[in-house]
């Protein structure tokens, strides 16, 4: 997303998440949880805007953090911290997304 950091795709040891961090709750939600409370007071990463131009940094501390764990680990923790994510599926792997299957489930389908 162009104006929020960190929301991206991000490498964990098993595949792909994405995150998409919104807000300056989500950011200082996400260091906690990452375990670098200091960064809290870093100037460059004080609100969305500093963080989106210092996203190369952003987007490093965060693959460092995502890449020690499985897809599924970070999904879960991101979700108990009400960050939004999910894993990055391969167009193979899409159809076959509980989540997305299930979701076809509620639509309701209107007919001309």
């Amino acid at each position: 997303h162009p104006l929020c950091s960190p929301w991206d795709v991000y490498s964990a040891n098993d595949g792909w998440v994405i995150i998409c961090a919104s807000s300056d709750a989500h950011w200082v939600s996400l260091l906690n949880l990452m375990g670098k409370p200091d960064l809290l007071t870093d100037g460059r990463f004080t609100n969305v805007t500093l963080r989106r131009f210092n996203k190369v940094d952003v987007d490093r501390l965060v693959n460092e953090w995502t890449n020690g764990f499985s897809v599924k680990e970070v999904v879960e923790a991101l979700k108990k911290i009400g960050l939004p994510s999910g894993p990055a599926l391969s167009p193979t792997e899409v159809p076959f997304d509980k989540d997305l299957v299930n979701a076809n489930d509620d639509i309701v389908r209107i007919e001309r």
